[in-house]
């Protein structure tokens, strides 16, 4: 399987994923905030695939019933390509948000709200920061939930239905998903 997820050390880096990524060759995902998520002192609740806790908030839980589709996949892969040539043209974007890095999901769509670059970039691509952080976790989660289904690993027998929805849609549609992801990293 030509898609792999990175884990990398910061939520930070969940959000600005295309700025690393268009410096590398492979082709991945980004990485699921549940694998970059900073503790926090909000109640953790398991991620549905099981990787690491998300502290609960509004947005952790909208995520648990968020479905995707290809045309939304479509438009959050059009916005992370303007996200990345915005941070590519204002790095210091970037530096001035390891600063602080969010430790809620909340937190995270908030900062990408405060940040004129990208608030920009993504009103530019007619896609809400809320939307775009979603989008893009769900779809981690499917891609996660599809590669250990598709390795014959057994998945939890509680997930929600949203997901397993989400994993579907990726197997139908993993070529053009793979090529969305290719196309971002450029």
């Amino acid at each position: 399987m030509s898609i792999a997820l990175h884990r990398a050390a910061g939520v930070l880096s969940v959000m600005l994923f295309g700025a690393a990524c268009a410096r590398e060759k492979a082709p991945a995902a980004p990485p699921t905030a549940a694998a970059t998520a900073t503790p926090s002192t909000a109640a953790a609740a398991p991620d549905p695939i099981g990787l690491v806790p998300l502290p609960e908030d509004k947005a952790a839980g909208e995520l648990k019933r968020y479905q995707l589709s290809m045309a939304g996949l479509r438009a959050w892969g059009t916005a992370q390509g303007a996200v990345n040539v915005a941070t590519a043209a204002h790095p210091e974007v970037l530096q001035s948000m390891k600063l602080t890095p969010p430790r809620t999901l909340d937190e995270m769509i908030g900062m990408m709200n405060a940040q004129p670059v990208i608030r920009d970039a993504l009103k530019r691509s007619n896609l809400s920061a809320h939307d775009y952080v979603l989008t893009m976790l769900a779809m981690n989660q499917a891609i996660e939930g599809f590669q250990r289904k598709n390795a014959g690993t057994s998945l939890p027998p509680d997930l929600p239905p949203a997901l397993l929805q989400n994993i579907d849609l990726v197997g139908k549609n993993l070529p053009e998903i793979e090529q969305l992801l290719k196309s971002i990293q450029k």
